[in-house]
């Protein structure tokens, strides 16, 4: 993208950053024909999460897949709008598995659609609505996420 065209906020970032997000986009589109993106690991190929009765009844929940001591990997589920928050610590990296909505991140208001890849970097004011519909997104989270991990952000109009 030009940089005219670029989000304020968003990082275009090259190294390891770079090619683990352009691994996470080639694995999507690959995953993109049939029934759409499949979380693939070790285990094999999950379909979709299978979300508890808790979490179904909640308005967003995370479902923590694996951690290391580099980065924490989660699947999210949203269904209300989340409140502006950042990630003081963590970088995040996301790709959208279902439904739609609009990522906020600093001034920037982008419509998302499954296939997505979203950059958030620490610090980013953001937050996602979906219009009150089911989403989910395979989250990445650079170091991983801990208890401190979000922090609400009052907005002014």
């Amino acid at each position: 993208l030009s940089d005219s065209a670029r989000p304020s906020g968003v990082q275009y970032t090259t190294g390891m950053h770079g090619r683990t997000l352009a691994a996470l986009l080639g694995l999507t589109l690959a995953g993109c024909g049939g029934d759409g993106p499949r979380l693939v690991s070790e285990a094999g190929a999950a379909a979709r999460v299978e979300w508890t009765a808790e979490e179904l009844a909640k308005p967003g929940a995370v479902r923590t897949l694996r951690a290391t001591k580099e980065a924490s990997f989660h699947v999210l589920r949203l269904v209300k709008p989340e409140t502006p928050h950042v990630h003081d610590r963590s970088d995040l990296t996301v790709v959208v598995l279902s439904g739609r909505g609009t990522l906020h991140l600093g001034d920037a208001a982008v419509a998302v659609r499954p296939g997505d890849v979203l950059t958030i970097p620490h610090g980013a004011t953001h937050w996602l609505d979906t219009g009150g519909k089911p989403s989910e997104a395979y989250l990445m989270c650079t170091p991983p996420m801990g208890k401190d991990f979000r922090r609400e952000v009052a907005m002014t109009p």
